[in-house]
């Protein structure tokens, strides 16, 4: 059986939620660091996928999920279509959200598990 090495980014934020570049921006500089794959995860929605943005950009291919960010304990989530009521799963304790997303038969990993807070914005520590 054949191996292969795949160079991607697993957890990324555009403009659609709280990052920096938009989708084209991203898909550029995936491309020009010779990256596999960007697996997406703008907080808390599904509008990148809605918006087509989950494809092949050149030779880096999009992956669009989402990051579940309720006060603490944030949770990413990819899947094969639309994950329904993504906008309720932030007022869910971590177990329920987590049950709702593999019921839909979506996988999840954790996004932050030694978050240590951050001090000076007075952000606890909210390690899993």
């Amino acid at each position: 059986m054949a191996k292969y090495d795949y160079r991607g980014i697993i957890h990324c934020h555009s403009t659609y939620s709280d990052g920096t570049g938009d989708m084209e921006e991203i898909a550029k500089a995936a491309n020009d660091a010779g990256l596999d794959f960007v697996m997406m995860t703008d907080h808390d929605q599904m509008k990148p996928v809605e918006d087509g943005q989950e494809k092949w950009a050149g030779s880096s291919l999009i992956i669009c999920g989402t990051e579940i960010t309720p006060d603490k304990n944030h949770y990413i989530v990819f899947g094969d279509k639309k994950l329904k009521d993504v906008d309720k799963l932030r007022g869910m304790k971590p177990q329920e959200y987590i049950d709702a997303v593999n019921k839909q038969g979506w996988f999840g990993f954790i996004a932050h598990p030694d978050h240590g807070g951050t001090q000076k914005f007075g952000i606890p520590s909210y390690r899993w």
